[in-house]
């Protein structure tokens, strides 16, 4: 009899937990974004990657309106040091997060399991802390446990947007970071249009370089 009761309790959990992921899939008819103007703020995370990553986002960034999408907060790896200069020209007094790297340049996949558990625990901490209500990446391996982490939020019925734009290099596939997260993102911007051909998900933007 125990064994029919704890069955039941686990499948039953099983079936809850299943169809509570499929209602907040982004892309469903009960989560699809839609057009709307917004009047208010909206706190945004944006997340920053070494090098083109960063030098990229900050190009995207500058066709926002900033009055619609603040309070700011600047996430990037502890030993990024070009991004954080980066912010530091791009606007006075950001708000900046480092969260460690889940994986180093060269590190062996083996220790990287347990540096990748450790950025999605502090990431799960800090998404959680802040509250975001708009997530703006576009590829640097540092979004994705971040982006994780949002998703989960999302579960327990938190309302976040996850905006994911793919690099200008991404020209014939998308990146790994864009491939894990393509189901978990609210939108996904590419720069070149046969991507969307490729991934139906997807929406072509133009180069925002030019």
């Amino acid at each position: 009899m125990l064994a029919i009761i704890l069955s039941f309790v686990v499948i039953t959990l099983l079936i809850t937990v299943l169809f509570r992921t499929w209602l907040i899939v982004p892309g469903t008819k009960r989560t699809r974004m839609t057009a709307t103007t917004r009047t208010q703020s909206v706190k945004t995370m944006i997340v920053l990657g070494s090098g083109g990553h960063t030098a990229e986002m900050f190009r995207i960034l500058r066709g926002l309106n900033f009055k619609m999408y603040e309070p700011r907060v600047y996430i990037k790896a502890e030993d990024d040091k070009i991004s954080e200069a980066h912010c530091g020209r791009f606007e006075s007094s950001p708000r900046i997060i480092n969260i460690p790297r889940a994986r180093q340049v060269g590190q062996s996949y083996w220790t990287s399991i347990f540096t990748t558990l450790k950025s999605l625990g502090v990431c799960i901490h800090m998404v959680w802390k802040e509250c975001p209500q708009v997530i703006i990446c576009n590829g640097p391996g540092t979004c994705v446990p971040i982006c994780i982490s949002a998703y989960l939020r999302k579960f327990f019925g938190n309302e976040v947007k996850i905006v994911y734009v793919e690099s200008i290099c991404r020209v014939e596939d998308l990146s790994l970071s864009a491939k894990l997260l393509y189901l978990l993102v609210d939108k996904m911007f590419v720069q070149w249009p046969g991507l969307t051909r490729k991934y139906p998900k997807a929406e072509y933007i133009g180069l925002l370089s030019h």
